[in-house]
């Protein structure tokens, strides 16, 4: 049940992701009635399947990460090959707006630390660690 709860949040995550519109609940899925989003949505989810082909079915460890590389560069490489450009894929929707800079500094502006625990960073390192190696 767990996993198949993150393989459905995934899909429409990743659904989501290529249309531009936030997908939570099940009526968020009438956005693939249109069929322009239909059209958006189809690199992701040729990408998806192509992924899980290669996770289930190769076994060069390889592969992979290197179909991981290689999916958004092919994008690029038809992006430019086809004279479309950054600017003409945002006139699309393939690419999102242009937004602009944040310094790094701002990204702790995000963080109250004084609501941090941090006796418990200890207790929850090894934990994180194996998350990493999991997730």
């Amino acid at each position: 049940g767990y996993l198949a709860f993150i393989g459905y949040f995934c899909l429409e995550a990743g659904i989501g992701l290529c249309i531009s519109e936030n997908m939570t609940e099940m009526q968020d899925w009438k956005y693939l009635l249109s069929k322009q989003n239909c059209i958006l949505a189809l690199p992701g989810l040729l990408s998806g399947v192509v992924l899980t082909y290669i996770a289930r079915c190769v076994s060069n460890s390889a592969v992979l990460p290197m179909a991981m590389v290689a999916i958004p560069a092919i994008f690029y490489v038809v992006i430019y090959a086809g004279g479309w450009g950054l600017e003409g894929a945002r006139e699309y929707k393939w690419v999102g707006e242009e937004s602009a800079p944040v310094p790094i500094q701002d990204l702790f502006q995000l963080i109250d630390f004084s609501l941090v625990r941090w006796s418990l960073l200890i207790k929850c390192f090894p934990t994180w660690i194996g998350m990493i190696f999991v997730v």
